[in-house]
């Protein structure tokens, strides 16, 4: 389904397995599960794992908002 690319806050994600992230919204948060694909000191390369449906849909309106063409002005 995709990935993310993130900046890594300190290096944890060096020695630690990150099974999900949280994305947090003004509506609330939903936690998607991940995989590590790559990493390096300054950042940290996921990858979404399997997930039902409906938080794919939600993961996709999220996305969705995220983007400058759908800004509202």
């Amino acid at each position: 389904m995709g990935g993310a690319q993130l900046d890594a806050p300190d290096n944890r994600h060096e020695t630690d397995e990150i099974e999900e992230i949280d994305l947090l919204l003004p509506s609330g948060a939903i936690t998607i599960p991940v995989s590590t694909v790559s990493h390096d000191e300054g950042s940290i390369c996921l990858r979404f794992a399997a997930m039902p449906l409906a938080r794919r849909r939600e993961l996709v309106r999220v996305v969705r908002c995220a983007t400058p063409s759908s800004w509202r002005k």
